[in-house]
């Protein structure tokens, strides 16, 4: 969930005090891992306390201000933070149309009995009606764990997790395990990565990249690949062409937690879905039109598994460079961006997004093993949740080696390369056993379909009025080719639990200020 990318400034990432502690002298607490709920159609969920109440909180790479509801505040009914209110100084807007105003506090923010600190909280005083920023009684705020550059605090602590960082409760890592709907109960966040983490044979992150900007939680994608076949990104992909960007730096792509799907470049997204319609890895029993329709992201459809060929449907790639030297593929397969909801329903999970970046949100974060460094700006990949009962072997990390590249990039690398040829170094099995579904039609040329109203992102559109640091910058970087972002498969919008930020279609510019270290 991008808040802070469209129609925003912010500045220079600033200096952070020293570090205040050593692991070796002030050791953190055992197990700081906490349970996640949700998925592609509400972001993915976690609790805070906060005034001895649990707050069911998105998690959201993609921006950094932790916000929550004031008592009082309008068209809600859920669970409140009571304090005396301040003026508004905070006005956000998104791109489904709703927007609420608040103001910046400080309050103790507790993830457990052994982490709590002072921190820096947005509560919101009124909230637009049509439609609500907080829907429902069961979405009670969000977590920001982007950068110090997207916070609208203007001192160090500038998050809730760096209130923790300075109060030596953990360190300044968090790993996710997130999983698809099907093994939804094993999904968990660990706030420091201090929890031992093993799957399928890998006890660290087997590839690790470096963020070029800390400001989201950024990746250089070198390349996109289609079955294997690189394709041509258009030359504004990020782009160092200051008459397009606004200023001589990248546009850097985003890792982003509380994104429905991928997005990518047009072209790319295109010839995406016209691979899968053409694969015959698609049920027989849809029709052209129906193949258009869930491609292009129209609809839904509840059928069995099985009626999918999931062999023909081609895989799709991203070529990250290595911290270590060289690059390495993340490479989806048809089950990681084709999923099921909670009741069945596969969803395409692949839009049309800038040509100027990628945006990679639940797909990746559903099966792989991802944690983030936030001193180094490091973010590693590994085996992720399900990965013992992947069916199909996907997705996998691929090492892009030649001859003269060490075959022992990590513990249980193994190579059998020569010259310039791809090696796995570890398949990380990560995808699914998905449950056929009960919804399934008994019409054998039909399937069950549901019209789709969800999309990815619920994107900042209102530049801030307040006196922060993102408000008062004048050097942004705009990317001035406009989007149009399509509607994507959903839950119904009467389900309880979808979340209004994913049902919009709306064309943006796409405005981005990314702070150097």
């Amino acid at each position: 969930m991008i808040h802070t990318i469209f129609g925003l400034a912010f500045a220079q990432q600033p200096m952070l005090p020293p570090k205040m502690h050593r692991m070796s002298i002030s050791p953190f607490p055992s197990r700081v891992a906490a349970t996640v709920s949700g998925g592609f159609t509400t972001c993915y969920m976690t609790h805070l306390i906060v005034q001895d109440q649990s707050f069911n909180v998105m998690i959201d790479t993609g921006s950094s201000d932790t916000t929550l509801p004031l008592v009082g505040i309008n068209d809600y009914t859920g669970i409140t933070v009571n304090v005396t209110p301040q003026a508004s100084t905070l006005n956000r807007g998104y791109g489904d149309g709703s927007s609420w105003s608040g103001f910046l506090t400080s309050l103790n923010v507790s993830l457990n009995a052994n982490i709590s600190a002072l921190a820096p909280v947005a509560l919101m005083t009124s909230q637009s009606t049509s439609p609500a920023y907080l829907s429902d009684a069961n979405t009670n705020g969000l977590m920001g764990l982007g950068y110090a550059a997207l916070s609208s605090q203007q001192t160090y602590p500038y998050t809730v997790m760096d209130a923790w960082v300075q109060d030596n409760l953990i360190p300044n890592r968090i790993s996710f395990t997130a999983c698809p709907y099907s093994l939804a109960s094993q999904s968990v966040i660990d706030f420091g990565a201090n929890t031992p983490y093993s799957k399928c044979g890998s006890t660290t992150p087997v590839a690790t990249t470096i963020s070029p900007v800390k400001t989201y939680h950024t990746i250089d994608v070198r390349a996109i690949k289609i079955g294997g076949v690189s394709q041509t990104l258009p030359n504004t992909f990020q782009t160092s062409d200051g008459s397009f960007i606004g200023m001589s730096t990248k546009a850097w792509s985003i890792l982003d937690t509380c994104s429905s799907g991928i997005f990518l470049p047009p072209t790319l997204a295109t010839a995406l879905r016209n691979a899968v319609k053409n694969s015959g890895g698609l049920p027989t029993s849809f029709s052209s039109t129906m193949k258009t329709s869930f491609v292009g992201g129209s609809i839904a459809v509840a059928v069995p598994e099985s009626s999918f060929q999931w062999s023909k449907i081609p895989t799709l790639s991203f070529t990250l460079p290595s911290s270590t030297g060289g690059t390495f593929d993340l490479v989806l397969g048809p089950r990681q961006y084709i999923q099921p909801d909670e009741d069945g329903f596969y969803y395409f999970l692949v839009y049309d997004g800038s040509a100027a970046l990628a945006l990679l949100g639940v797909p990746l974060f559903s099966n792989y093993f991802v944690q983030v460094d936030r001193s180094s700006g490091s973010i590693g990949f590994g085996p992720g949740c399900g990965c013992d009962t992947s069916p199909d072997g996907y997705p996998k990390i691929l090492f892009n080696v030649s001859s003269t590249t060490s075959t022992s990039a990590t513990s249980t690398a193994t190579s059998t390369s020569t010259s310039t040829a791809k090696t796995t170094v570890t398949t990380v099995t990560t995808t699914f056993t998905t449950k056929s579904s009960t919804l399934a039609s008994t019409s054998s040329t039909l399937a069950t379909t549901r019209t789709s109203t969800l999309t990815s992102t619920r994107s900042l559109t209102l530049t801030t009025t307040s006196t922060t640091r993102l408000s008062t910058v004048s050097t942004t970087r705009t990317l001035s080719s406009s989007l149009t972002i399509q509607p994507t498969a959903s839950r119904s919008p009467n389900s309880a639990n979808a979340l209004h930020g994913f049902q919009w279609q709306i064309a943006l510019t796409f405005f981005a200020a990314l702070a150097l270290y």
